[in-house]
């Protein structure tokens, strides 16, 4: 399975996670689906890392979309007319991920606590900025960095992050719900990821960058038609 296969199955499992997220939000199904997305798009943007040419340009790029995605991301998700700071889009954990990532190898020369430090900080900053997935998303994808080259120790960081995160949603309800659990079922997407033939594929650079804002608008316009 080639890098730009994932990318499509990313984006239409996000799809997916998001209409039932705006127009659906009593079918689980859907949630269900979308839990594929985000580990994917964590492992591209590891992958992105390794081969890039120039890190500066592609966390530019992030940093762009960002602020691009932010407006759509806000009218979809909390029905405003502009933008609001309740919580931020995914770009944002994955600017700052990927941040994160490229400061840890620098960081290693003084000291591998040092450079592990520097990650938790920028986890933490992710969830005071109230960023998607929170601290629990940059430390995932930070996993698939540090356990790029053993499987096993990369599900068991994502499982165990999502144990964590299900813990959290817990302790919100008071107790264990299916809903709260929900996150768990990410672990199904190593099935695909683990099919990467190392390939690039298509073309499709700008895929997610174009189509994340465009989605959030489109469903959000059907919200007001329904």
């Amino acid at each position: 399975m080639t890098s730009s296969t994932l990318k499509i199955i990313a984006c239409l499992t996000m799809l997916v996670d998001h209409t039932g997220a705006i127009l659906y939000p009593n079918e689980i199904i859907f949630r269900i689906i979308g839990r594929l997305a985000f580990p994917i798009f964590a492992f591209l943007l590891v992958e992105g890392y390794i081969h890039t040419r120039d890190v500066k340009k592609y966390l530019f790029r992030l940093g762009i979309f960002a602020l691009i995605s932010e407006v759509p991301f806000d009218i979809a998700f909390h029905s405003v007319k502009f933008i609001e700071f309740q919580s931020q889009n995914v770009f944002i954990t994955l600017f700052i991920a990927l941040l994160a990532i490229t400061l840890y190898e620098k960081a290693k020369n003084i000291g591998v606590i040092f450079a592990i430090f520097l990650v938790a900080l920028f986890a933490l900053v992710n969830e005071f900025l109230r960023a998607d997935y929170g601290l629990y998303g940059v430390l995932i994808i930070f996993g698939f960095y540090k356990f790029k080259d053993n499987k096993m120790n990369l599900v068991f960081w994502v499982l165990f992050i999502n144990l964590l995160m299900s813990a959290q949603y817990a302790s919100f309800a008071g107790r264990f719900t299916f809903r709260g659990m929900l996150q768990l079922f990410e672990v199904f997407s190593f099935v695909l990821i683990f099919a990467y033939n190392g390939k690039k594929g298509l073309n499709l650079k700008y895929l997610f960058y174009i189509f994340y804002p465009g989605h959030l608008l489109i469903l959000h316009w059907i919200s007001t038609m329904v």
